[in-house]
């Protein structure tokens, strides 16, 4: 170490390194610690994490638990990181807390609060600090309501869209959008317009890819039921055209976000057993489709392609404790990694991808990471 230079210990190696890692290495010194505290240096790290391919995290939480899951994507043999939900003060059994979404650095979470508001809190796992949203309410008789997180890269702010319709007689629902800014802590109505089409329940997250919103709406029209794709234009803070769905039959489908596209996910109606990947570049792009018996929609699910790759990518099982690649040229499946955790086997187990970041909010998680955590108190 002694004959590293200075300058190229610190502006050229330690940037490159993992946050974990990196945060270990403030107890070298204190000349180190005061390093990587200062602005200068977690800027320079977030740079040289936001352009590189590695340092990605893959979050995994199960809605019945308290707990996150943190798997770091360039070693997924080494055993997960545990740590708790932001919500210490208030964990009880009338607690419900959920991820909605993640982006760049930064997790949306929700917290459900028996017979009280919700909150949102925007989590940074990597120092386990984070932001509470203010409250904002709910129009009245509220049918379902959506979120989207994301990088306003021209403001350099992090903003959060919101989505909620009601019902009106004859098929008509009003739709009102809402964004809240990070910078100025606060939410601004956009629009509030009724619409003949209704947006999915299912659950509270609407994808963000290339300044638009995305999430899947229906409609009737002479008796007959369409899906499409609702579009709301960030930049413009309008709705746009819908896309439709890729041109073949769907029996089951659900809507993602793969390496920075939306992709649909879904079995094929037509010839049973054919699970398929569409991918939206200029047009939909069938990204993969196999007949393998087990490999269904609603088992398994792809994540994000291997570090350095577009060939392989890392794939979820519902209701088991691993992962697996997927090789898209010779359509072929082998694990990636397995482990001994009921946790992971949770079958409503969903996992997010973020990138580490030393940026850290006011609020901070005071219990420390737990490391190798595998009994009854967790699962």
């Amino acid at each position: 170490m002694a004959n590293i230079p200075e300058d190229i210990l610190h502006l050229c190696i330690l940037p490159r390194l993992p946050v974990k890692s990196v945060i270990r290495f403030k107890c070298v010194s204190k000349s180190w610690q005061t390093l990587i505290s200062s602005p200068n240096f977690i800027r320079l790290h977030h740079c040289h994490t936001q352009s590189s391919d590695t340092n990605r995290l893959i979050i995994s939480a199960n809605p019945d638990s308290t707990y996150f899951h943190i798997y770091n994507l360039d070693s997924l043999l080494d055993p997960p990181s545990i740590f708790p939900y932001p919500i210490t003060e208030i964990l009880n059994f009338r607690v419900h807390a959920i991820i909605v979404t993640s982006c760049g650095f930064f997790l949306l979470i929700q917290i459900r609060r028996y017979r009280k508001s919700n909150k949102l809190i925007l989590l940074n796992p990597s120092t386990r600090s984070y932001h509470l949203i203010p409250s904002q309410n709910l129009p009245h008789d509220c049918l379902s309501v959506k979120f989207g997180l994301y990088l306003d890269e021209d403001n350099d702010d992090y903003k959060i869209v919101r989505i909620s319709s009601t019902d009106h007689p004859q098929d008509r629902y009003t739709w009102e959008t809402m964004i809240y800014s990070f910078k100025t802590n606060s939410w601004r109505l956009i629009e509030t317009k009724v619409k003949s089409a209704m947006f999915y329940t299912g659950n509270l997250t609407a994808f963000v890819v290339n300044n638009l919103l995305h999430i899947f709406v229906s409609a009737t029209n002479r008796s007959i039921k369409t899906v499409r794709i609702g579009c709301f234009d960030i930049r413009a803070e309008q709705w746009t055209n819908d896309i439709a769905l890729p041109n073949y039959n769907l029996d089951e489908y659900s809507l993602h976000v793969l390496d920075g596209s939306i992709c649909v996910i879904g079995d094929e109606y037509e010839i049973p057993g054919i699970y398929s990947v569409w991918v939206m570049k200029d047009d939909w792009v069938k990204l993969m489709s196999t007949r393998l018996h087990y490999f269904r929609y609603n088992q398994y699910y792809p994540i994000t392609y291997r570090p350095g790759s577009r060939h392989e990518l890392l794939c979820k099982r519902n209701g088991h404790s691993g992962f697996y690649w997927y090789d898209l040229q010779d359509k072929v499946g082998r694990y990636a990694a397995s482990y001994n955790d009921a946790y992971a086997r949770g079958r409503y187990c969903i996992e997010h991808v973020c990138k580490g970041s030393l940026i850290t909010f006011a609020n901070k998680l005071q219990i420390p990471f737990r490391n190798n955590i595998y009994n009854n108190e967790y699962t």
